[in-house]
């Protein structure tokens, strides 16, 4: 399994959400974090299988999409073709992210070297000559490929995330619910309980059908419901 490391580009200079592979310089991906998945959603604990499910495509759904914008921003051309079929959405073995979140790579010797709008011949001697973005450059072609997609769709797959862990929340709160009503003492609605606890210490905020009318969860307790 590869290992990755903070991405390093011309000078040294932090690239936010890129991370360069420690053992291929030509292979660099996208941070969890880039495609929705928050660093908040670190804390969700007890996970049910159809919940992780949800989230999983929520995670797969925004991966695909940051590698087609990703792909569409590669400078097209002859030296960039196979840098341009390498981009793709890949799992990521994340510890707090549970086996759930996917990220974007692109595997070819100089995809490091296009991001950063510098071309492999580059010697310390920048010039027209030498940087991608000159050679082949053009809106919406161009460096910082990766850095643009993440950034453009970044909106977008903070939304989807978002829903899907709602979704999620709705759907640990349909496993406690009994004839009686929410009861997250049962052996399913403790785990349920789990879940919606973590969920709620992320920041979501989800409002809950009562005689009273739709109520806060955070504003109800967790048992005895």
């Amino acid at each position: 399994m590869a290992t990755y490391r903070t991405f390093q580009g011309r000078g040294y200079q932090f690239v936010k959400g890129l991370q360069q592979s420690t053992g291929n310089r030509g292979l660099i991906r996208m941070s969890v974090s880039s495609v929705g998945w928050d660093k908040a959603y670190s804390r969700l604990r007890a996970i049910p299988p159809n919940i992780k499910l949800t989230l999983k495509q929520a995670s797969n759904k925004n991966a695909r999409r940051v590698a087609e914008v990703a792909r569409e921003y590669v400078p097209h051309g002859q030296e960039t073709d196979k840098l341009q079929d390498s981009i793709e959405a890949v799992g990521v073995q994340d510890k707090g992210a549970a086996g759930i979140v996917s990220t974007v790579r692109a595997n070819t010797p100089y995809a490091h070297f296009v991001e950063m709008d510098v071309h492999p011949s580059y010697k310390g001697n920048m010039n027209a000559a030498t940087v991608f973005g000159r050679r082949q450059g053009g809106l919406p072609q161009g460096p910082h490929y990766m850095e643009r997609a993440m950034a453009d769709t970044f909106q977008e797959s903070q939304a989807t995330m978002y829903k899907a862990v709602t979704k999620g929340i709705k759907m640990a709160l349909k496993m406690a619910t009994t004839k009686r009503g929410l009861d997250f003492a049962t052996g399913k609605g403790a785990k349920a309980a789990a879940f919606v606890s973590s969920a709620l210490d992320t920041g979501m905020t989800i409002g809950v059908p009562t005689e009273f009318g739709i109520v806060p969860l955070q504003s109800m307790g967790l048992e005895g419901l």
